[in-house]
């Protein structure tokens, strides 16, 4: 009878321990999930993907940045379509980079976490928010930069065509001064030929953007046009119709000077670089303005 009781016993033990080990299983599970899938651990997991992320971005930023300084030792059309050319593919890099993080960041705030944790992943947000920012600026920038080479390499084969009509009419006015009337005749009708063909070329460079005025020197393209017109009056008429002869020295004397005072108020013939720093510094300017604000929420975010 003893020995009955005894033997059932086990049963009862196995059931107990049975009911321990469930216990123990489930303390771990639950234990591990929270350790492993809380969602304090999932959202740092996603903040330190974010923060890769927005390490390369920032990166990104700053050579950009240390890039656009180069403009000021080469300004040539050559050095500003490079540069437009290096910054594309940067330019898509970073916002590869910033979207990855957006997504990261965005998710945390999704979560079941702390005011804290949801606190700093805003933070990062708004920072990476300064961040594409300041690159749309460089963006902009980059194209402006982009456009201004293709201008300015047309501009300058205008230009050429112009110097060479100026100092054609040049030529024919001493032809004038010593009689030669065929030399005369010979470079007033060369210049004009040469006048209009940079008046041409003046017009495809305007074509590219839009925003330079070069309505001055479409100005001094008529005006010399106007001088190549008396000189070939003064070498059909000669010195001997005195009245014509003077009427046509007394226009080309102010067309060359109109012509001469409406190129000089352009300003990039001047200094091609202090108009280029004027046109794309504001540009530049706000966008290290935002990349500072970008370090300050970054920091801030780190606290």
């Amino acid at each position: 009878m003893n020995e009955a009781k005894k033997t059932n016993t086990w049963p009862v033990i196995i059931a107990i321990v049975a009911v321990l080990l469930t216990c123990l299983l489930t303390s771990l599970c639950v234990g591990g999930y929270y350790f492993f899938f809380s969602p304090e651990k999932k959202a740092q997991a996603l903040m330190d993907q974010a923060d890769k992320h927005l390490k390369t971005a920032q990166s990104i930023a700053l050579e950009t940045n240390k890039i656009s300084s180069s403009l000021k030792a080469d300004s040539s059309p050559k050095s500003l379509k490079k540069l437009a050319n290096i910054y594309k593919p940067k330019i898509e890099d970073f916002k590869e980079e910033a979207l990855i993080a957006k997504e990261s960041l965005a998710q945390v705030n999704e979560l079941n976490v702390s005011d804290k944790t949801k606190e700093t992943a805003d933070l990062r947000l708004r920072a990476l928010s300064k961040l594409v920012k300041g690159i749309d600026l460089f963006a902009d920038w980059s194209e402006e930069i982009g456009k201004l080479g293709e201008f300015f390499e047309k501009f300058q084969l205008a230009s050429s065509s112009h110097n060479k009509a100026t100092a054609l009419i040049n030529s024919a006015v001493e032809s004038a001064n010593s009689s030669n009337l065929l030399g005369t005749k010979s470079d007033a009708t060369k210049a004009k030929k040469l006048l209009d063909k940079a008046r041409n070329e003046y017009k495809e460079a305007a074509s590219v953007d839009k925003t330079i005025d070069l309505s001055k020197l479409f100005s001094a393209i008529e005006y010399f046009i106007e001088a190549s017109d008396n000189l070939l009056v003064m070498a059909k008429v000669t010195k001997s119709k005195t009245s014509e002869y003077n009427a046509a020295v007394n226009k080309l004397n102010t067309a060359i000077k109109k012509g001469s005072d409406a190129q000089s108020k352009v300003p990039f013939i001047a200094d091609s670089n202090d108009f280029i720093e004027s046109k794309l510094s504001p540009k530049i300017k706000g966008a290290i303005d935002y990349f500072e604000q970008a370090e300050k929420l970054d920091d801030e975010s780190r606290l």
